[in-house]
């Protein structure tokens, strides 16, 4: 799934790090979506209660830590940035589909030298720390050639956390990568929420095609908003949607027109409702590009 390297991009560009890689999601040229396993989680049993959970920001702050990973402690160094954000893969018991839900919560190490090979080291050593702090593994993924990158998610009864590696197939000159992002799974549950509420209302003007994965991408200012939906299945599909005071209506699909821009494939109805004067400058700006 594309989505994955592309959401482990965004990540690492907002800390200036240059990644060709969900997301949330490192340098990798090759199509990862439909190569990983599914991200359902394993049946394990509940979670282990007889130790100290930490929370989503507890886990994440003590993972960044010097010497709690004793491989990133001396041969890599932490990217540390207020605005850096992070997401978490993760698929409900019971939903055909997962979300990728945007976290605050997230911590990123870069290799000071290139060439670092220590995905099972930095996994292993991940696993026992997150074991101690109450969480369980939930699903490992990884692409078929087994170049990376490389996902485990681990699981408490209030959080997710998700260790990705960039693995071998880092692009030249681009040094290795690890990140640990973490999600509360009430944002979860609200991110499946807010994916059900728009998919409703496309479902009202025509059939939601099958998708494995969902991808929400937001953007506000004042009382207005838009959603983008990335459907991810045989055939990607993106949505978009507006709301002038969080009144959120369908506004057509981004990957059906005729004409296209940097980001989206636009119809001249498409347009057309894009340039609804109830929304101002505000979609113009944000989807067709004009200033």
């Amino acid at each position: 799934m594309e989505r994955l390297k592309s959401m482990f991009k965004n990540s690492l560009k907002t800390i200036g790090i240059i990644v060709a890689v969900a997301v949330l999601a490192v340098a990798i040229g090759i199509g990862v979506v439909a190569l990983l396993k599914s991200v359902a989680p394993r049946e394990e049993g509940p979670v282990v209660e007889n130790k100290k959970q930490l929370n989503a920001q507890e886990a994440v702050g003590a993972f960044g830590t010097v010497g709690t990973i004793q491989g990133l402690s001396s041969d890599y160094q932490r990217q540390k940035t207020e605005s850096s954000t992070g997401s978490v893969i993760y698929k409900k018991e019971g939903k055909a589909y997962s979300v990728v839900t945007a976290t605050p919560h997230v911590a990123i190490f870069t290799a000071k030298e290139a060439n670092k090979d220590d995905v099972q080291l930095i996994r292993d050593e991940t696993t026992v720390f997150m074991s101690a702090s109450g969480y369980k593994e939930s699903v490992e993924q990884q692409a078929s050639d087994g170049t990376g990158p490389f996902f485990m998610t681990y699981e408490s009864n209030e959080s997710v956390c998700q260790l990705v590696s960039s693995g071998t197939a880092v692009t030249k000159g681009v040094k290795a990568s690890h990140l640990l992002a973490c999600a509360t799974k009430v944002a979860i549950d609200d991110e499946y929420a807010m994916v059900e509420q728009l998919t409703g209302l496309y479902a009202k003007k025509t059939t939601v095609p099958t998708f494995a994965q969902v991808t929400r991408s937001e953007q506000r200012e004042g009382k207005k908003a838009l959603s983008v939906l990335l459907l991810s299945g045989e055939k990607n599909v993106r949505l978009l949607f507006a709301a002038i005071d969080d009144k959120w209506e369908y506004v057509g699909n981004l990957s059906s027109g005729s004409k296209t821009n940097a980001k989206f494939s636009i119809s001249a109805e498409l347009e057309a409702a894009i340039r609804n004067p109830k929304y101002g400058d505000f979609l113009t700006r944000n989807i067709l590009g004009e200033s």
